[in-house]
């Protein structure tokens, strides 16, 4: 577990204000550390690109430190896990996007970067049919042994958590609240069923209220630590949308389902399908064959015939211990420039070593 200090100074850098995800990471960079960016002097600070005097002046506010030991000890005494952006267990599929958040607040004991996650959204008044196919799909991917993902608003978002339950799977719930304000509230057993097969997952911190502008924030953790979006009913405008939008900037693949043409909650589904932001889903046999998932475990080890150069062998072992891994991480976690790990990259395919995969991401043969 992360020092008690240091995650003091965390949460206290998330409260400065006007300093967003990219400028904090900029000062992490810069300083080491969380608690670096708070003993760094003044004259080192003005060195830092984007922080000029009013920055500063935030920074070195000791109203701020007052505020996150407060915060802390609500953490603390709430058994409720800080995940900070550079921590090992901080979703690996989320943390390298500029806008992902400094901090995660996690309760329930989920390893959160497990293999392959499945977020499923939709409308909060799903017809018999939604809820029909919703049940069906999460019933479907427990032979892929995923981790179901949604929002736990009223619908869709419930019957799929409630049917992950049911089967077995583990699932996270990321709220648009504090983790002590579960919205809506007839969902409290729900959470603490949640909380004990899966994980409750929120940026905001306690006593945050589920205000309407938190949601789309929410929508993007969704997107972001998810492998497939699935959206199961939707009118043209409304979360589920905004999920499918996040999910398609960040590269991920979209999934949504089919419905009758004069209904309502069906005209976002038929969009995504016919402006080609999401493959037709009929069966979670789609979402297998585009995602190129096989029912058989992959091996854990592979013995090569031949050697690797160094580079080549640092990324072979990547993607190896990952499994499966998008470009975009790949890149993160070797530091490789772009250009030379995609060159890698090409040449361990051509030896038959891995494989291409939808969405930007490679796999073992």
């Amino acid at each position: 577990m992360m020092n008690r200090e240091e995650q003091l100074y965390q949460i206290a850098l998330g409260l400065i204000p006007g300093i967003g995800y990219v400028s904090a990471r900029t000062l992490v960079s810069y300083c080491g550390s969380a608690s670096g960016v708070f003993k760094t002097k003044v004259s080192q600070l003005r060195k830092v690109p984007g922080i000029g005097p009013a920055r500063i002046e935030a920074i070195k506010d000791k109203m701020l430190l007052v505020e996150a030991e407060y915060l802390l000890k609500k953490i603390r005494t709430s058994d409720i896990e800080i995940l900070f952006y550079t921590d090992q267990a901080y979703p690996h599929r989320l943390k390298h996007y500029p806008d992902s958040p400094l901090i995660l607040f996690q309760k329930g004991g989920l390893e959160l970067n497990r293999h392959k996650h499945v977020s499923i959204v939709g409308t909060r008044t799903p017809s018999k049919y939604g809820q029909e196919v919703c049940r069906q799909v999460v019933q479907d991917l427990k032979a892929h042994d995923c981790t179901i993902v949604s929002g736990l608003a009223y619908g869709i978002d419930t019957i799929a958590h409630h049917e992950a339950l049911n089967s077995g799977l583990p699932t996270i719930a990321v709220l648009g609240s504090g983790l002590d304000w579960i919205y809506p509230s007839t969902n409290k057993s729900l959470a603490k069923s949640i909380i004990n097969q899966g994980a409750l997952l929120s940026e905001f911190h306690l006593g945050t209220k589920p205000d309407k502008e938190n949601f789309p924030m929410r929508n993007r953790i969704i997107a972001g630590i998810s492998d497939v979006t699935i959206i199961i009913e939707s009118e043209i405008k409304g979360g589920s949308m905004i999920s499918a939008e996040f999910a398609n900037q960040y590269n991920k693949d979209v999934f949504a389902v089919p419905g009758r043409i004069k209904d309502k909650n069906s005209t976002g589904c038929n969009h995504l399908i016919k402006t080609h932001k999401a493959h037709l889903l009929t069966s979670v046999k789609d979402i297998a064959y585009i995602m190129r998932w096989a029912l058989e475990p992959a091996p854990t080890q592979m013995e090569l015939g031949f050697e690797l150069d160094e580079v080549s062998r640092h990324v072979f072992n990547k993607i190896q211990h990952a499994q499966e891994i998008e470009i975009d991480i790949l890149h993160y976690q070797t530091q490789i420039p772009m250009s030379e790990l995609n060159t890698v990259l090409l040449n361990l395919e051509f030896q038959g070593l891995i494989r291409s995969l939808p969405g930007k991401k490679f796999a073992l043969v």
